[in-house]
Order: structure tokens, then sequence, then C-alpha cells
């Protein structure tokens, strides 16, 4: 990403989907699907992986193409 920006974006099309190892977070001893920060063309949203890894389960009206993810720390 060309961007100015204090967020350290992974660029979908350099790096894929988060890796598995990064999907899964523990708050308070239990495991939880951890939330990244989705970086559209034209948007920024929040979401978990698809369980198969394929995409981002997002609000349903998003429409925007996600271009890049981040992990959100204590998320």
């Amino acid at each position: 990403m060309s961007r100015t920006t204090s967020v350290f974006w992974h660029d979908i099309d350099k790096v894929g989907m988060p890796p598995k190892a990064e999907r899964i977070v523990a708050i308070n001893g239990n495991q939880t699907d951890r939330t990244f920060l989705i970086l559209g063309e034209y948007s920024i949203t929040t979401g978990c992986v698809f369980p198969d890894g394929s995409g981002f389960e997002v609000d349903r009206h998003y429409n925007d193409t996600p271009k890049a993810w981040a992990v959100i720390e204590g998320f």
C-alpha cells in the first residue's frame, strides 16, 4: 500500500488472507475469532475471516472489495 499510515496493512494481493494462526485470539482465557481492520478501495471496516479462509465476514451493507487487512491489538 502506498498510503502513509500508522496501521501496518497486509496487501491481500501480496500476502493473501490472514493465516489460520492469526484468526483466533485468546481474550480472558477464552478463544474467539479475531476481528480485523479491513481496507477497501473506498472504505475501512472490521470483520472476521470465514472459517475456510476465503474472505471476510463483514456487515451485509459493505459493498467495497477488501484490498488489505490489519491486526487490531486487543480484538
